[in-house]
């Protein structure tokens, strides 16, 4: 241990006797034999243990040096920045060292830091995000510049490239596309809204007749949605109308083929002896020659004639009705006369449709309402009627006329 020069030892001597201990620095083998040290003041010299010690006022206490770097509270860095390049921050009295990246741009970070940007600067830091551009449009999307080529149909452009296109352009969707189209088609409107070709021959439906050729001298004949086929003569009967054609219908001026008009004509039997009845519900007055079963369709139309009278001394309550199937069709007469005789020729007539298509009977009837006999003639006289050229004719005997049409 080197000790120290006796010149500064009697230097240090003469200041303590001179200013006591106060802000020196002395040197003892043994610092408490310092009498009246002052706290922060008083600086020893350990020559036995060759440390410092200064005076907190209770006690001697070693001083120990900082060593390299010096902190931040010592107005150092606190970083040992000798092979350092960059930088410096100070973030809550912390010395940082932000390397520098070649052909970066500083941006400020979080808590006083810096961070180094590369290029290309992003959009939402003021840049494009991009480091060049290709050929064409500029477009921002989501945020991103890039370039575009063909523009877009949001933008007012097609998105297609026509540099070397043939045919009809079509937009579906927003979406531009091509329309090939076929040499001789015709182009006709397809679903949403699409264009197709349509080959030939054009069908019926679009208005076409959907034949490639035609029959020389041959009739045409509609198929409905379907092509038309040539009818070559004579034509069918069947193609003349609507209906069933055979020897017993006829073709109509409204193109159907229908059955002739029949006529039934029915008269009494002529026996000279009177009709009668009782029954109080409707009966045939005479089921075997004023009655006939014939059969009808759903559009026959059924006219009725017909021609009776009553004898003198029919006081009755009844009625005479055109009978169809049993049940009364048609009402042609109520007699109540409880005081004058409904003597005479009474003529009635109806007409009606709307059976159903099948067999039905037609004949005439009568009832006795209050069961008193009612008397119908059924005589022979001169006079003519509509049912017997003859010389010989029954005018009093009834007589009924149906025609059925269709």
């Amino acid at each position: 241990m080197r000790k120290l020069p006796l010149s500064f030892v009697l230097i240090l001597l003469f200041f303590s006797v001179a200013f006591a201990t106060r802000g020196l620095i002395i040197s003892e083998q043994t610092c408490t034999d310092i009498s009246s040290p002052e706290t922060g003041l008083t600086w020893c010299f350990d020559s036995t243990n060759g440390v410092m010690k200064r005076w907190n006022g209770t006690s001697w206490v070693t001083v120990t040096f900082t060593t390299t770097p010096i902190p931040p509270s010592q107005g150092g860095t606190g970083v040992d920045t000798s092979a350092s390049n960059g930088l410096p921050t100070v973030n809550g009295g912390s010395w940082l060292v932000n390397t520098i990246v070649n052909g970066a741009y500083a941006k400020g970070g979080p808590n006083n830091t810096m961070t180094f940007q590369t290029t290309p600067i992003p959009v939402g830091d003021g840049g494009t995000g991009q480091g060049s551009f290709a050929t064409g449009y500029i477009k921002s999307a989501s945020g991103v510049l890039s370039a575009v080529t063909p523009v877009g149909t949001i933008d007012g452009g097609t998105g297609q490239n026509w540099s070397a296109s043939n045919g009809i352009p079509l937009l579906t969707g927003g979406v531009a596309s091509l329309q090939t189209t076929t040499n001789g088609n015709y182009l006709k409107g397809g679903a949403g809204n699409t264009i197709i070709n349509q080959t030939t021959p054009i069908p019926i439906g679009d208005g076409g007749s959907g034949l490639a050729t035609w029959t020389a001298g041959a009739y045409v004949k509609g198929n409905g949605a379907s092509a038309p086929t040539f009818q070559t003569t004579p034509i069918p009967a069947t193609d003349l109308g609507t209906g069933t054609p055979n020897t017993g219908t006829f073709l109509r001026g409204d193109n159907t083929w229908k059955a002739p008009i029949l006529t039934i004509g029915l008269v009494g039997s002529s026996s000279g002896s009177n009709y009668q009845t009782t029954s109080t519900t409707f009966v045939d007055v005479d089921s075997s020659n004023l009655k006939t079963t014939q059969t009808t369709t759903a559009n026959s139309t059924i006219v009725v004639w017909v021609k009776y009278s009553f004898v003198s001394s029919t006081t009755a309550n009844a009625d005479v009705a055109l009978l169809v199937d049993g049940a009364a069709q048609t009402q042609f007469q109520h007699i109540n006369n409880g005081t004058a005789n409904p003597t005479g020729i009474f003529v009635r007539y109806t007409v009606f449709s709307g059976l159903s298509a099948g067999s039905h009977s037609f004949s005439l009837g009568w009832r006795a309402v209050d069961g008193v006999t009612l008397n119908m003639a059924n005589q022979s006289t001169a006079s003519p009627d509509v049912s017997d050229n003859s010389a010989t004719v029954n005018s009093t005997r009834p007589e009924i006329i149906i025609q059925i049409i269709g």
